[in-house]
């Protein structure tokens, strides 16, 4: 929750996290969930941010439709990318490298998906894409998108 609280210093907002797993290391309150059914009401945030979360989820749009239910406002959602199967192969190895030892009792779903799939994705289940970047990062070697949704 770094990004969390830089929000909450920089722009004076109010956060409120949800993980499956207690992994925060800042005094911002979380909410342990079951990783299906947001435990909040109807439009009771305005923004929900979302980075490398979708790609541990079994059931993406199951999820992404309880946070736009939640949601009045945006969905900024953040994921690793692919453009290749070696792409697809790399951004599954790091991410297994990159949390098994942090915390190997996450779930390791690996859903990536390229930036065409997510779009046939949010195309599908209706979620209007508002705003669209992809980039590269050389030190990782991986694709990333950002994408803008407007809840449904």
């Amino acid at each position: 929750m770094f990004i969390a609280k830089e929000l909450v210093r920089s722009k004076n907002v109010v956060v409120h996290g949800l993980d499956v797993i207690d992994m925060k290391l800042t005094n911002l309150p979380l909410t342990i969930f079951d990783g299906t059914g947001v435990p909040f009401g109807d439009k009771s945030y305005d923004i929900s941010l979302l980075i490398g979360v979708l790609h541990h989820v079994n059931d993406q749009e199951k999820l992404l439709k309880e946070v736009a239910r939640v949601t009045s406002l945006k969905i900024i959602l953040f994921e690793d990318i692919y453009r290749s199967r070696v792409g697809e192969n790399w951004v599954k190895l790091r991410d297994i490298i990159g949390n098994l030892p942090e915390e190997p009792k996450m779930n390791f779903a690996l859903n990536f998906r390229s930036e065409n799939e997510w779009e046939r994705f949010f195309d599908e289940f209706s979620f209007e894409v508002q705003y669209k970047n992809t980039m590269f990062n050389p030190i990782r070697l991986t694709h990333h998108a950002l994408f803008i949704l407007k809840p449904g």
